[in-house]
């Protein structure tokens, strides 16, 4: 006996389809899961109030001792401390240090 092929009643579109949404929001979205978590998104670790590391940066937008920010997929990403020094910078990856006071997300205006 033959299995029937159920019609497929997806509304997002696949290769060439009419979906506005990329491929990573698509799977996040079927997933339930954050889009940060996926590669090429943006991920902060926290090491103490001393250390953290950026993953998925892009350019560096703001640097002083006091205040570091970085383009990112999501906006902005800054840190705000004391003492603060960019230990690392490679390949999308920035590790700052310094005393952490708070690192956050700014939504830039088009």
């Amino acid at each position: 006996m033959k299995n029937k092929k159920e019609p497929n009643n997806r509304k997002e579109g696949g290769a060439g389809g009419g979906s506005s949404l990329s491929f990573s929001e698509r799977l996040c979205k079927a997933l339930d899961i954050q889009p940060d978590i996926l590669p090429n998104g943006t991920l902060i670790e926290l090491r103490g109030r001393s250390s953290v590391t950026l993953r998925g940066c892009g350019s560096v937008l703001c640097y002083s001792d006091t205040h570091l920010s970085f383009a990112s997929s999501f906006g902005r990403v800054c840190v705000k401390g004391r003492g603060l020094c960019c230990s690392s910078y490679k390949r999308g990856t920035a590790t700052v240090e310094g005393v952490i006071e708070g690192v956050f997300f700014e939504r830039e205006e088009k």
